[in-house]
């Protein structure tokens, strides 16, 4: 009779080894510490598109006020004026969130004006 040799294969205790250290580890250490370090490792080496510099936010605040010498809300030729500006630069796209008022015309000189 043959007698066979067993022979030990380690990669059939791989997942044994693997399961034992994450256990190890997960006693050893807080949830709030590890998620923690994946979480900083996941951000660091996440593969992101760079963002672009030429994206540009403009917004009309007190500088704005200052500036264009007058308060909000803004007369049309303001928003003309701003527009102007930006358009010299030839942007590829404007996206202008702004909610327009209604001239008010109180007076009848007033609106003698405007249709003239």
């Amino acid at each position: 009779m043959d007698k066979q040799k067993k022979v030990f294969e380690l990669s059939n205790y791989y997942p044994l080894a693997i399961t034992i250290v994450f256990i190890i580890f997960l006693f050893q250490y807080t949830f709030s510490f590890m998620e923690a370090v994946f979480y900083d490792l996941r951000v660091r080496f996440d593969i992101v598109p760079q963002s672009s510099a030429q994206i540009v936010l403009v917004t009309q605040d007190e500088e704005s006020d200052e500036f264009l010498a007058e308060q909000y809300p803004y007369t049309y030729s303001s928003h003309n004026i701003v527009l102007k500006k930006i358009l010299e630069d030839k942007p590829r796209l404007i996206n202008y969130f702004t909610r327009f008022q209604y001239p008010s015309l109180e007076s009848e000189d007033e609106i003698a004006d405007y249709e003239s």
